[in-house]
């Protein structure tokens, strides 16, 4: 790998960015530079921690040549548009799920990252965790898939929804903040979504966003899905994703995996005790983002350096917004 330092720009200093800033001080051709923050202290707070200097705007860097990359930890509604800003300006970015909350926003975002030949990264974690990564390795043994069964049960207190969540117009909902990271491992098994049928419910009335949504999908191959979520649950991340095959089924619960097949010897079950630590074993701060942000973002780097296309591009994260945007399009 070559051998030199990004110069890299963190904006939006809330509770993601703390995995992001670990995660960039601890790799060796990393240089923090900035964190951009319009809440002062927040911004001097990781000043201190990792280095770099505070800033409130972040158009004070746009045109700054010794920038290289920009990661993106804003509220959702803000991530297109500072995106776009940079990416006019040939800069690399990496953006935060959901890259957008509209969908001409992100393909504005790619053409733009095209027509710069700047990459543009979209954080996608769980693609890393070992327990998704071997669902990948053997769901070949399953044969024609048939029918995936997902659940996703959180519990979001009423004093969790201040600021910008709780507020659809900023892009906090069930499907774009909790789910799309399960949608989009959903999207890469079951391939392109042909109808959605379901209910969308605020049960609690916590926030002005649901807190329930219950889907049936069906997919151009023949496969159909049934997917539930809440944030109204006493359990605050616990997740399931089933898949039925002609040749037998996967399950994945957690930090667990359990495979069945007639056509492969699989083992019952193996769970990963390291599924919620960096590599590095140092911890998250919060144990459902995963371990997967560690890789994401040492191979986004790798990728700059050496100018490879081996990372999660913006691309790769459209197939899971088009699908939580159509369902809340066709469910009333």
């Amino acid at each position: 790998m070559i051998n030199r330092k990004l110069n890299v720009a963190l904006i939006g200093c809330g509770e993601i960015a703390k995995v992001h800033s670990k995660v960039l001080s601890i790799n060796k051709n990393v240089c923090l530079k900035w964190f951009v923050e319009v809440i002062n202290e927040k911004a001097n707070l990781f000043s201190k921690l990792y280095g770099g200097k505070p800033i409130s705007d972040y158009s004070s860097i746009l045109d700054d040549s010794n920038l290289d990359l920009v990661h993106i930890c804003t509220p959702h509604s803000l991530h297109s548009k500072i995106a776009i800003d940079f990416l006019k300006k040939g800069k690399n970015v990496l953006v935060e799920k959901p890259i957008s909350i509209s969908l001409k926003e992100a393909n504005k975002m790619i053409y733009l990252s095209d027509k710069n030949r700047s990459k543009l990264g979209a954080v996608l974690q769980h693609r890393y965790d070992n327990n998704v990564k071997l669902l990948f390795e053997n769901i070949k043994y399953l044969g024609k898939i048939h029918f995936i069964n997902s659940y996703l049960l959180c519990n979001r207190p009423k004093e969790y929804y201040s600021g910008w969540r709780g507020i659809k117009s900023y892009g906090d909902s069930l499907l774009i903040n909790q789910f799309i990271h399960f949608m989009d491992i959903i999207q890469l098994i079951a391939g392109e979504l042909v109808d959605v049928s379901g209910f969308i419910e605020n049960f609690s009335k916590k926030s002005i966003v649901e807190d329930s949504v219950s889907l049936s999908l069906k997919f151009k191959n023949d496969v159909f899905a049934n997917i539930f979520i809440t944030s109204n649950s006493p359990y605050n991340f616990k997740y399931s994703i089933e898949v039925h095959g002609e040749n037998g089924s996967i399950f994945l619960n957690g930090n667990s995996i359990k495979m069945v097949s007639n056509k492969k010897s699989f083992f019952s079950k193996k769970k990963f005790s390291s599924l919620f630590k960096f590599d590095n074993n140092i911890d998250l701060n919060k144990k459902y983002y995963g371990a997967g942000h560690y890789p994401l973002i040492n191979n986004f780097i790798i990728s700059i350096l050496e100018d490879t296309k081996k990372y999660i591009s913006a691309k790769d994260a459209l197939p899971s917004l088009k699908i939580s945007l159509l369902c809340y399009k066709k469910i009333k």
